[in-house]
């Protein structure tokens, strides 16, 4: 595989975190209420999925996440899950405006002040089901190996390679961003924190209904 696709493999990755959506929405909220570990940890879920992605429909299943069935669920579930997280980014957003909670706290810790490994392992989790969840992020994936490989069959090294190459794009998005959040951390007070939740609570919550409006699409269509 030339330095020049793995360049692009790179910028790809890039391409594929940096625009503001449900996950860097969730990144920034998370790391500002429970501490950038929790927030990084999302980031982490969600590339460990977009790598997954890549390689299983690189290596011919493009089709299988094409299919109505599995397309439904995910529209329905993706539609679940982002309006959960508008819910809890709207709550926080109300309580932290009315002052029931301050606008930035700690990272969540024991006594011995280890981090919360409850909010540790959630983070985690919402960083992977809502990227598999997500069907944009299916869509995107079952259609780009083959335009990245200029429709051409590769290999497993140059898959594995590519990957490889693209999760490091990805990952170093979300290094760059947990060092912009390090500064703004220390910055936010409780009006601008339930600002920026309540935006990116209402954000997640267009997501939702977009969802939801594109299963019922799609449900009625195969009815």
């Amino acid at each position: 595989m030339t330095l020049h696709l793995l360049v692009q493999a790179y910028l790809l990755g890039w391409a594929v975190a940096a625009p503001i959506g449900p996950v860097n929405i969730e990144i920034i909220r998370r790391s500002l209420r429970h501490g950038l570990l929790a927030g990084f940890l999302v980031g982490v879920g969600a590339t460990l999925i977009d790598m997954s992605y890549m390689l299983l429909t690189s290596f011919g299943l493009a089709r299988f996440f094409e299919t109505r069935g599995v397309l439904l669920v995910c529209f329905v579930a993706g539609g679940g899950l982002m309006g959960f997280l508008a819910a809890m980014a709207l709550r926080d957003a109300w309580r932290c405006w009315g002052g029931a909670m301050p606008a930035v706290e700690a990272p969540d810790g024991d006594e011995s002040g280890r981090p919360d490994g409850r909010i540790l392992r959630r983070s985690l989790l919402v960083g992977l089901v809502m990227t598999a969840a997500n069907p944009m992020t299916i869509g995107f994936w079952a259609t780009l190996p083959s335009l990245f490989f200029h429709g051409r069959i590769p290999g497993a090294g140059a898959i594995l390679a590519a990957t490889a190459f693209v999760w490091l794009g990805t990952i170093s998005w979300v290094g760059l961003l947990m060092g912009i959040l390090v500064v703004a951390r220390r910055l936010v007070g409780p009006r601008l924190f339930a600002v920026a939740s309540g935006l990116g609570g209402l954000a997640m919550g267009w997501f939702a209904l977009r969802f939801w409006w594109l299963a019922w699409q799609l449900g009625a269509g195969g009815a």
